[in-house]
């Protein structure tokens, strides 16, 4: 009867219902929704405990934190954000020889410049080369070496650091904004000192770049542990 197919219509009907909030389900879990992937940032990390860690990045920044954590993250990025991961993938080099990492950003004339984000921990033996940009540290590690050729270095320091600084900037000024004690001469390109007891040695060395020493900003240690389980 007519009742009767107008029923079963009707129970078709709701049966696809439910078929269609499921593809739209999965489909919002297939890609994402609203948190798309980032498809121009080249990320890698490291569980292997490493006793030093050499960092070499004469294309562009480098930013370097400090965490507790025995893991190494490195992340990636094109200033212009023009090309893709699997792009700066080609660009950088890991080396690792038992405890030793070294990161290299391979360079070219044509190449475009590569941003570094790598958070280390704490107790390696740190070296840091770069050439016309920017060196940013966050945090001390058991010994820290940083040279670049123009580039700035700034180094944010935890005021209960106990290190042995040795800094030097040849044509470039240095500014210190953290208390120590001077050894020898103090003027705008040379500093030695000390803060606490002294022990880690911090040797910053830049011929036309500037130097800055600051403090560490109160809870960016601990921001940086929370980053470790993303």
């Amino acid at each position: 009867s007519m009742f009767l197919k107008n029923t079963m219509k009707n129970r078709r009907t709701l049966c696809c219902a439910p078929l269609v909030i499921v593809a739209c389900f999965l489909l919002t879990s297939v890609y994402g929704g609203n948190t798309p992937v980032d498809d121009s940032v080249f990320r890698k990390t490291f569980s292997q405990k490493f006793d030093t860690i050499a960092i070499e990045n004469t294309s562009g920044r480098t930013d370097i934190q400090t965490w507790n954590s025995n893991r190494v993250r490195v992340t990636a990025s094109h200033q212009n954000a023009r090309t893709s991961a699997r792009d700066l993938d080609s660009r950088i080099r890991f080396q690792i020889d038992e405890t030793d990492l070294r990161i290299i950003v391979r360079t070219g004339r044509s190449d475009e410049a590569v941003d570094l984000l790598v958070f280390v921990p704490r107790q390696v033996n740190l070296t840091v080369k770069g050439d016309a940009d920017t060196i940013a540290i966050k945090g001390i590690t058991n010994a820290l070496t940083v040279e670049s050729e123009s580039g700035a270095i700034s180094l944010a320091m935890p005021n209960e650091a106990e290190s042995d600084l040795s800094v030097r900037s040849v044509e470039g000024t240095i500014t210190s904004q953290i208390e120590m004690r001077v050894f020898g001469p103090v003027n705008a390109h040379i500093l030695d000192g000390r803060t606490g007891r002294g022990g880690r040695p911090v040797i910053l060395r830049s011929l036309r770049g500037s130097v800055l020493l600051a403090a560490d900003e109160p809870g960016r240690i601990a921001r940086a542990d929370a980053l470790v389980t993303d």
